[in-house]
């Protein structure tokens, strides 16, 4: 099997939730949640999207909606204790069963961050091909609590001072505003040289412990609060649904 340049736009929508049931079938808006992804994604026109699901009621409407499913993702790697990186490589043993030719890269592209546009997914793909040194990249946003903030506990007492960022530490600054500015890393896109998985793909494993993108080599772009959010439950359904109420959805 050889590799094509091309990206494969995977979009992960299992049918177990158990924070809040249903989920990627769960409207916002006037459309379920997984609409929004799959729309952003074939708006890029980057590569195939594609629907990993475990569920006949997701892959219909999948299908309606533009995207492909291929197969059945089976229930072995659809729990909620199944890792992501084992259904890429599930996926990935599906390619070479049929002898389809892998793609270059793979995206993951969870519905729950239903605000992602397809501009941004263009830009850290082309990100990725021009900076080929990279294996990975994903994004991230502003936290909104700065890491001095965080603190341990031992035999109750607060210790403080335990994490850096350029050496600065929490009593390196008087002022919040004076301290570097922090960032955490959001799941809402992760794009990946396909050979990064294919060194793991004999691993079966569901519960198989390795980060879907290459943390040893990654680069990143940096998206907005809205763009980061992330649906898990109800009450981040709701805001979900006073957003759109109030602004104009733009997936593109």
């Amino acid at each position: 099997m050889s590799l094509e340049n091309k990206l494969i736009l995977l979009i992960p929508a299992r049918s177990g939730s158990k924070r809040l049931k249903n989920k990627n079938l769960r409207k916002i808006g006037n459309n379920p949640l997984l609409y929004y992804k799959i729309k952003a994604c074939l708006n890029t026109g980057l590569g195939e999207v594609i629907v990993s699901t475990d569920s006949e009621k997701i892959s219909q409407f999948s299908t309606r909606t533009g995207a492909s499913v291929p197969f059945f993702r089976p229930k072995k790697y659809s729990t909620s204790h199944a890792s992501t990186i084992s259904f890429v490589l599930n996926y990935l043993r599906f390619l070479k069963k049929k002898k389809i030719n892998y793609p270059n890269y793979i995206g993951i592209f969870p519905p729950t961050n239903p605000f992602l546009k397809s501009k941004t997914i263009i830009k850290a793909y082309n990100i990725l091909l021009k900076n080929k040194k990279f294996d990975s990249i994903v994004s991230y946003v502003n936290s909104y609590d700065h890491l001095f903030n965080f603190i341990n506990i031992k035999k109750k007492k607060i210790l403080f001072d335990h994490y850096r960022i350029n050496n600065k530490n929490y009593s390196s600054f008087e002022r919040t505003q004076d301290r570097p500015v922090s960032y955490v890393v959001s799941p809402a896109l992760r794009i990946t040289k396909t050979k990064y998985y294919l060194s793991y793909i004999k691993n079966i494993k569901s519960g198989f412990k390795k980060k879907p993108f290459n943390i040893k080599n990654c680069t990143g772009i940096y998206i907005d609060t809205l763009e980061s959010f992330d649906i898990n439950n109800k009450s981040d359904l709701e805001l979900a649904n006073i957003y759109i109420k109030n602004n104009k959805m733009i997936t593109k």
